[in-house]
């Protein structure tokens, strides 16, 4: 092979190197955000280094650090991206006619608060009970303690541009009875709007119920945001 037709093959083979290699590094996106992606498309900026002129080795030398900067960005968010955890499957409760009654209880009381029926609501408590929630001042017992949560709830979201608030739960993951007691924990789901921009909240929901003349009626619940 003469010089000039290795010189000529060497420049073609920088051109088409440094063309796939842009294009690999800005326009390939599935294979992006990986730090070793990059790590590996910088190597292709020692070609040009080699085989180009004087231009074509400025333009691998830059492409070379690009890449590595690349890298060295996408190293450092995937160190700041949190871990997702993968779901625990819970398989659904098989209810008894008890727990099915038990239940009614409970799905009655989030249609009637998702409804604003804050008297139905009411009447589904005892009105010593007790809640925990995520806002101040977290916990509430004792008589009426219901009502005092409402008042502080209407508080928090007026102050915080809390709207649309719709409350809903799943297949319970287990109901537990001892007697005139009941304890049961449901996956839940609030949903809201926070100054018009909607939001999604999933976690455990805990219930304790007792049993009355009237019927089951709820004693204490808890919300724990997840």
């Amino acid at each position: 092979m003469t010089s000039q037709r290795k010189a000529k093959l060497l420049l073609w083979t920088s051109r088409v190197t440094l063309v796939v290699s842009v294009f690999a590094l800005i326009f390939i996106k599935p294979l992006c955000y990986r730090p070793s992606y990059y790590i590996g498309l910088s190597i292709l900026g020692i070609v040009p280094l080699l085989c180009g002129p004087r231009l074509y080795r400025w333009f691998g030398s830059a492409y070379f650090v690009a890449a590595l900067l690349f890298a060295a960005y996408e190293l450092g968010a995937e160190v700041r991206r949190p871990k997702v955890i993968p779901p625990v499957r819970v398989e659904p409760y098989t209810l008894t006619p008890e727990n099915t009654d038990i239940m009614a209880t409970v799905n009655k009381m989030v249609d009637d608060f998702n409804k604003g029926d804050t008297k139905s609501v009411l009447a589904a408590c005892t009105d010593e009970m007790s809640i925990i929630d995520e806002f101040p001042p977290h916990e509430w017992h004792g008589a009426g303690a219901f009502s005092k949560w409402f008042a502080d709830y209407d508080a928090y979201s007026k102050k915080n541009g809390i709207t649309d608030g719709v409350f809903s739960i799943g297949i319970p993951w287990h109901v537990d009875v001892t007697g005139n007691l009941a304890y049961v924990v449901v996956p839940a789901q609030y949903t809201y709007k926070r100054n018009g921009k909607p939001v999604r909240e999933t976690g455990p929901s805990p219930i304790t119920l007792k049993k009355t003349e009237a019927g089951w009626r709820i004693t204490g619940w808890a919300w724990a945001k997840h």
